[in-house]
């Protein structure tokens, strides 16, 4: 089993984002469940789901095309990281047991290559878990869910809005991987909260480059603010619309998840 990471997750300015805390208990879960030997995360910026999965897979790769956040990850996971690029990813083939592709298929120019580059490198009934933006989310294609992913924000540039989980099922299944359940999180207030998160941003920075930046503004009194006293607020908020809203709404975070199948 990998070392634990040498900081608390606690210390990780991702720990303070509703969209990543309301996502990441359905990656544990999926991952708790199935104990994969080999996971490699794609796109894991600076490191956090693979901080929180370490204790639940015996080996974990992370790749991102971001240098500068693969440094600020190695504060907290003893995971293997390597710069790298979706479309091309630098392993053998039937390599991984389980995949992750959070909130990365969006950027990416060409996602059925990505997918298909998955198949690949995963061994036969991989699990594979995505999330993405939700199109069903009634703030999905407002300016104000892409704000700092737009042309000048380098990596974290949208190239689509995202998808329905009927689209992204049949991107899914026409590569290979069979879909075995989707969900959906972060509803309206939170998506709400989100915008105000950005705008906070970017009285800081104004551009998006990559999660590294978030370790940038984390020393901020804005952040310091935020963190001890707003957030455990709003989080509260948001664990209580996801309650209610669940059984009945779809949010904007859509998570897919599925298996890999080879003949």
């Amino acid at each position: 089993m990998i070392s634990k990471h040498t900081m608390p997750v606690t210390s990780n300015p991702l720990y303070y984002s509703l969209t990543t805390r309301f996502k990441d208990r359905w990656f544990t879960r999926l991952v708790r469940q199935a104990r994969p030997k080999r996971t490699l995360d794609i796109g894991c910026g600076i490191g956090y789901l693979l901080s929180i999965i370490d204790e639940f897979t015996a080996d974990s790769v992370g790749i991102d095309i971001s240098r500068t956040s693969l440094i600020d990850a190695r504060r907290y996971t003893q995971a293997s990281l390597t710069v790298a690029d979706a479309v091309r990813l630098p392993f053998a083939d039937n390599v991984f047991d389980c995949i992750i592709l959070a909130d990365v298929i969006e950027h990416l120019p060409d996602d059925r290559q990505s997918l298909k580059e998955i198949v690949r490198v995963s061994q036969p009934n991989a699990l594979l878990i995505i999330s993405t933006p939700a199109l069903e989310g009634l703030l999905t294609r407002t300016a104000l869910k892409h704000w700092l992913h737009g042309k000048m924000d380098t990596h974290q540039t949208d190239q689509r809005n995202g998808y329905t989980s009927d689209i992204l099922r049949e991107l899914c299944e026409s590569c290979g991987i069979q879909v075995d359940g989707h969900a959906y999180t972060n509803y309206y207030l939170t998506e709400l909260f989100l915008g105000v998160l950005k705008f906070g941003f970017y009285l800081k920075k104004r551009r998006y480059h990559s999660q590294h930046d978030l370790v940038d503004v984390q020393s901020s009194w804005l952040f310091t603010l935020y963190r001890r006293i707003i957030f455990p607020f709003i989080y509260a908020i948001g664990c209580a619309e996801e309650f209610l809203c669940r059984p009945f709404l779809k949010g904007h975070c859509l998570i897919v998840w599925g298996t890999i199948k080879k003949h």
